[in-house]
């Protein structure tokens, strides 16, 4: 036999990095394992059965220094500013891929893949990240500063998965035990989901200030700027005879409105990537606010090198500071960058 194009695979052992395995076993593909390891704890034992049971070479590494400094860092200081992250964007460039791109070199794999629910094309020798057909499922939007040099050696199997069942019947068809493992809906270093509890472990400084309405009048004290996100209305522990938000934050002071209130039509962003090339001034693309949030059309107004506005068609909903504004056209992502304003 001719000697089989190795692809290394980012593997946690769960459905959806054990389902991209089986689809690239199946394309004809030598699979090798990576087993990443962010808090210097132990693996789970579950994962190397896992690999055992699929006939693949499992390597484990330990990126808990790079994760700490690239990821838990940046995380904290954003919330200690009235932000509100979202550490797979940190991750995925900085960590992640880099980790697996690094592993395909020394073990000579030619691809790298993981079970993220999307997809690459290449157009015009330009790679591009490409939305899923299950949008549902669609993780695009986590993956938009990942470089070139990175999509043109990613795989991403799971692109044209319909529903996550086919998936776990998927596994099923090949005896896996884990067919049936339920999704993680929480981020990897805080598996509790409580992140004020996390934030206040890490050292993160729970600013105190003081609540305020639309027109800058003093309602109360707050518990710590931690506690709160744009769009919030639970735990405000505030009783004020109408439906209270968080509207804005500005510097220490959490801003108080009405549902009304949360609804913008144009949204400043910074730290710009580009897959390719910027969108030209005035053009027309699709945009996402946040993961869960459906795209909209909006025109790209450039500011400067570093900074764009974003004109919407419709007002959204709460555009968030440390929220990611990722935009898209025909269904490929051309780029974003850090909502600021």
């Amino acid at each position: 036999m001719e000697k089989r194009t190795k692809v290394l695979v980012g593997f946690s052992g769960g459905v959806d990095s054990t389902a991209a395995v089986i689809l690239l076993k199946r394309a004809g593909y030598d699979v090798v394992g990576l087993s990443f390891n962010v808090l210097n704890d132990s693996f789970p034992q579950a994962t190397f059965e896992t690999a055992e049971k699929l006939g693949i070479k499992l390597i484990t590494k330990c990126v808990s220094k790079d994760f700490s400094e690239k990821v838990i860092k940046p995380f904290k200081e954003c919330y200690e500013q009235g932000l509100t992250p979202n550490p797979c964007i940190f991750c995925n460039p900085n960590v992640k891929f880099k980790t697996l791109i690094d592993t395909a070199d020394e073990e000579g794999c030619e691809y790298i893949a993981t079970g993220h629910y999307a997809g690459v094309k290449q157009i015009s020798g330009n790679f591009y990240i490409e939305k899923a057909i299950n949008e549902k499922k669609d993780q695009s939007y986590m993956l938009y500063r990942l470089p070139q040099s990175v999509l043109k050696r990613l795989i991403l199997p799971l692109r044209g998965v319909i529903d996550k069942a086919d998936v776990r019947a998927l596994l099923q068809s090949e005896g896996m035990p884990n067919a049936q493992e339920k999704d993680s809906q929480d981020i990897c270093f805080i598996p509790d989901g409580n992140y004020f509890e996390y934030l206040l472990s890490a050292g993160a400084k729970n600013s105190l200030g003081s609540f305020l309405d639309t027109n800058g009048n003093v309602i109360s004290e707050h518990k710590g700027i931690l506690n709160y996100t744009i769009g919030q209305r639970k735990g405000l522990g505030l009783a004020l005879g109408k439906p209270a938000y968080v509207v804005d934050i500005k510097g220490n002071d959490v801003i108080i409105g009405s549902e009304e209130d949360l609804y913008q039509d144009t949204v400043f962003v910074s730290g710009l990537f580009w897959t390719n090339n910027a969108p030209a001034n005035g053009e027309k693309c699709y945009c996402k606010l946040r993961y869960s949030a459906r795209e909209a059309l909006c025109s790209v107004q450039h500011i400067n090198d570093q900074l764009i506005c974003l004109k919407f068609e419709q007002a959204q909903r709460g555009p968030t500071p440390g929220q990611s504004a990722v935009l898209y056209y025909n269904k490929l992502v051309i780029g974003g960058g850090y909502i600021v304003k």
